[in-house]
């Protein structure tokens, strides 16, 4: 956790803190809950959406075409939301498919952050620039958080 103030790069918006998010392999509930920002237990489409960028290397197109088409399978019961019971279902939720998609594209082995000029390419693609959004994208999937029962381990 970091303190100070600050504004979010992709929204805009003031923060005052900084927590480290929980692995979503190792910690679903956690990260389900960190990447519910409005506190109401469940995901809404923006959630869900913001909530994918951070696991899975795609374009915010790509995200969106992603999520409209497995949405009608994770919000079982029709809220317009994912509960924890959607997100946690075994097969059919929305973490078995994400931890799917991650092993399918982990075959597209991200460079480490380290070989700066594969990991620029791997993130910036054809266009041979990256954007903003690349740029965070890119750290977050290359940098691995721990959350404090990790650490304390």
């Amino acid at each position: 956790k970091a303190s100070g103030h600050g504004a979010c790069p992709v929204c805009r918006s003031d923060f005052d803190e900084v927590w480290p998010v929980p692995s979503i392999r190792s910690h679903p509930e956690g990260w389900f809950r960190t990447m519910d920002v409005d506190g109401r237990k469940a995901l809404s489409r923006q959630e869900s959406l913001d909530a994918l960028e951070a696991v899975l290397p795609l374009s915010r197109r790509r995200l969106e075409q992603f999520l409209e088409a497995q949405w009608g399978t994770w919000d079982a019961s029709g809220s317009g939301d994912i509960t924890m019971w959607e997100f946690l279902r075994p097969g059919l939720g929305m973490l078995a498919v994400i931890l799917g998609q991650m092993d399918q594209l982990a075959c597209r082995l991200v460079p480490d952050l380290e070989d700066a000029g594969n990991w620029f390419s791997y993130y910036a693609g054809a266009k041979g620039f990256l954007t903003q959004e690349d740029l965070l994208r890119g750290i977050m999937q290359s940098l691995e958080f721990e959350d404090e029962a990790d650490s304390a381990s």
